[in-house]
């Protein structure tokens, strides 16, 4: 099992994965612009739906820390750091990536859909991969 771990691990891997995903991120951005919201019904309860949402984000939020323990355990420490520094900087793109569009644009091109903000996430993550893989680490 350490050879699959190996080969999974491996930075040619992650290189080509981060470019079809940027790639596809970016087509998928051209062509779902013009889509509008999805609809979204209010809550009949929303104490219960507010609940089932914190429920939902501590899941995910064990999950990741076990995923993440996971890389770090099987990948070699440089391409470890350079997915964690890539995804914290692509979090903070994004962040600052909406909050822009929804002070500067929205009034004149329309919010941002929810597909949209998928693809901005994933775009962000790949340019950060590959500067960071460019780059180095550099702690």
């Amino acid at each position: 099992m350490p050879g699959f771990f190996k080969r999974l691990y491996s930075p040619l891997l992650f290189d080509g994965l981060f470019a079809a995903s940027g790639t596809f991120a970016v087509i998928g951005i051209m062509l779902n612009t013009s889509r509008a919201y999805p609809p979204i019904a209010p809550a009949a309860q929303p104490p219960i739906k507010g609940a089932a949402i914190i429920g939902a984000i501590f899941v995910a939020g064990l999950l990741a820390i076990f995923s993440t323990r996971h890389d770090q355990k099987h990948a070699d420490d440089f391409l470890f750091r350079t997915l964690t520094k890539s995804a914290f900087i692509a979090m903070f793109t994004v962040f600052f990536t909406l909050a822009l569009w929804q002070m500067l644009f929205t009034a004149s091109l329309g919010g941002v859909s929810m597909h949209a903000t998928i693809g901005v996430l994933i775009a962000s993550w790949s340019l950060a991969y590959f500067y960071t893989r460019i780059r180095g680490t550099g702690l």
